[in-house]
């Protein structure tokens, strides 16, 4: 990744040049996917030479996937914890953590299909494991410490919140086809029969 120089932040255009090129990046992906997303594509759909793409992403392809991956997660990040933080029981905490999981692939299509085209294009790393792998494990962990505090309240029953954690994110992962080919499912249905059938996995 390229370094700013010592003493100096990006400017202001440069930051917004660099959003607008993870923005064409994004449009790329959902429509070409990984293979199909070159720099020279991001470039042409951005309006600009390869090298101004080069200039602010000096990693090329590998950093300005980078950059998309890191921002749509945290994009949901924020929309989720500020959805999960507002509840007020760990009832609530849990309903709003598939809603608003759900409802953010629902409004963000695009930037989601973006990001499984980085995941499922990318090579294994060193170790054998996938490019979204550390996150999903963190993102795991933290879902499984939620349903334990809620058992240890007394508002969640027995079972083992690593299955159940894992159980709830294949069933919000497996929503990729859905997003690619199936644009007429209604997702908040679909939410709210996560939110059902997790109630009842938990149920005291």
């Amino acid at each position: 990744m390229r370094t700013v120089e010592v003493g100096r932040e990006r400017t202001f255009i440069e930051r917004a040049r660099r959003r607008q090129l993870v923005a064409a990046a994004i449009d790329q992906l959902a429509e070409a996917g990984y293979a199909g997303t070159t720099l020279a594509a991001v470039a042409a759909r951005a309006g600009v030479s390869k090298a101004a793409v080069l200039y602010h992403f000096t990693g090329g392809k590998d950093e300005l996937l980078g950059e998309v991956v890191g921002a749509v997660i945290a994009d949901a990040n924020e929309v989720m914890t500020a959805a999960v933080q507002s509840e007020s029981t760990i009832g609530d905490m849990l309903r709003a953590y598939i809603t608003s999981n759900v409802g953010f692939l629902a409004a963000h299509r695009r930037e989601v299909l973006a990001l499984l085209a980085v995941v499922n294009g990318a090579g294994p790393r060193p170790d054998g494991s996938s490019l979204y792998e550390p996150v999903s494990e963190r993102v795991v962990a933290e879902l499984a410490g939620l349903l334990r505090a809620g058992q240890e309240s007394g508002a969640f029953g027995a079972f083992s919140p690593m299955v159940v954690a894992r159980t709830l994110r294949g069933s919000i992962d497996a929503l990729e086809p859905v997003l690619r080919h199936h644009p007429e499912v209604d997702l908040d249905a679909y939410a709210a029969e996560l939110v059902a059938i997790f109630e009842k996995v938990t149920a005291p």
